[in-house]
């Protein structure tokens, strides 16, 4: 398994970006399940590690954060 614990692991945003990652694992605190379990229920799996694979082969944190931004409109 891969797995995360912290404050990356509850933020729903970055959700779609973890579980495309390959991530099997979160730990978060409590107040951040709901959102992230929201998160990954409406995941479509061939996007989310479409968006990882471009978040690796980008050059500069901001195209990271844009990728990530473009997932979730």
């Amino acid at each position: 398994w891969v797995g995360m614990c912290g404050e990356m692991a509850g933020n729903p945003e970055l959700a779609p970006l973890l579980v495309g990652l390959g991530l099997d694992e979160l730990s978060m605190s409590a107040v951040t399940i709901p959102a992230v379990k929201a998160a990954i229920a409406d995941l479509e799996t061939d996007a989310a590690e479409s968006l990882a694979d471009r978040a690796t082969d980008a050059t500069a944190r901001t195209t990271v954060y844009e990728h990530i931004t473009e997932y979730d409109q």
